[in-house]
């Protein structure tokens, strides 16, 4: 897959908004240019609908917006925010875990020497903080770890047909006899920016939570 996001070729920002495929050119929303999508731009592998424009701080690989989770990160002299895909937060959060546990075994640690000296001091030590400590560790590991492991079953992707008539079910059941009128005004929105009907359907279906 091909490792280039989009930036804007004015200020230099990452643009991070869904793109549908066959869309020609988007706006910054830092200084407004207009940035053009190449029309050899990468479809992304889990909504081929969308155009792949957002690289994953981590792999570096290339996805659309909706693949990718905000991950925030504390260092000693800043923060910041990185931008991570299904794979690489599940690794993150699996090495996470990791801390618990090694927390619990330093108090067992203590624990032990608190036995040596004090023996009730050290049983309660052990019982009350570092067992306890030590199990939620091993359960987070393995919570997350399942997670990393299976990152990649997805649930296949909806058809068109499946989306359409979850939008005019919902639409019907919200908005009764106006329905067709707002869901027909809805849909010609999305296609005044390029969109195919298709493609129009999908966004707004995603926008509103439907799928």
């Amino acid at each position: 897959m091909e490792r280039v996001a989009l930036v804007c070729p004015v200020c230099g920002a990452p643009y991070r908004d869904t793109i549908p495929v066959g869309m020609a050119q988007v706006k910054c929303h830092y200084c407004g240019a207009s940035i053009v999508i190449p029309t050899t731009a990468p479809r992304c592998p889990n909504h081929p609908h969308l155009i792949a424009g957002v690289l994953c701080n981590d792999c570096g690989r290339t996805f659309c917006r909706d693949c990718l989770s905000p991950y925030f990160v504390q260092g000693q002299d800043d923060s910041g925010t990185l931008f991570l895909c299904d794979s690489c937060l599940a690794k993150r959060n699996a090495e996470k875990a990791e801390y618990p546990f090694l927390v619990g075994v330093f108090l067992l640690i203590l624990g032990v020497f608190a036995f040596i000296i004090y023996p009730m001091v050290g049983i309660l030590w052990i019982v009350f903080l570092s067992v306890p400590a030590m199990a939620y560790g091993i359960l987070k590991r393995r919570r997350f770890r399942q997670e990393y492991l299976t990152y990649g079953e997805k649930k296949p992707e909806a058809s068109f047909q499946q989306i359409e008539a979850k939008v005019v079910s919902e639409y019907t059941k919200t908005y009764r006899v106006h329905a067709s009128v707002l869901l027909e005004n809805r849909l010609k929105s999305y296609m005044k920016e390029g969109m195919s009907y298709e493609e129009a359907l999908r966004r707004l279906a995603e926008d509103e939570g439907y799928i």
